[in-house]
């Protein structure tokens, strides 16, 4: 990563770039288009500014990582909250429970519940393995002592 003159690593954006619009219009009719973005884009854009991110953090000796992946792109079960908003947030802040307030809470609800879930499996599958090696190790003395009788 190259640091600006300006030290910093995003360039300053001028009057004249600041008040661009992001539409664009059509020489004959005069109608309003929404700019295009291509496929891929965007995750370009996010995977730039966490590498951003990471350098600078890498820089100042910040233990923190960003990833620019998805949850199901970095193969975690989880399913992701919701973009909350600046108004949704200040109301949240403020002790005011707000729809997409909810909706998060409701989505780290189901997802601690899932990791609870996974956990339990994890334990069961445990004491299915521990109980079946205890019939097998039984199993195995018990045929070694019938074996040791015959012998005797």
């Amino acid at each position: 990563m190259t640091l600006m003159k300006t030290g910093s690593a995003f360039p300053s954006l001028t009057k004249r770039q600041d008040s661009k619009k992001l539409t664009s219009t059509t020489a004959n009719s005069g109608n309003a288009t929404p700019p295009t973005v291509q496929t891929g884009t965007a995750k370009m854009w996010r995977k730039d500014l966490a590498d951003t991110i990471n350098a600078t953090n890498e820089q100042l000796v910040i233990t923190l990582h960003w990833e620019h992946r998805s949850f199901k792109e970095q193969g975690i079960d989880r399913e992701p909250t919701i973009h909350i908003g600046a108004v949704a947030n200040a109301l949240e802040r403020k002790g005011i429970q707000t729809e997409r307030g909810n909706i998060n809470r409701e989505i780290i609800k189901n997802n601690m519940l899932l990791e609870q879930a996974k956990e339990m499996l994890m334990f069961a599958k445990q004491e299915v393995h521990s109980a079946q090696y205890e019939k097998i190790k039984n199993t195995a003395v018990s045929v070694k002592n019938e074996v040791m009788e015959m012998i005797a």
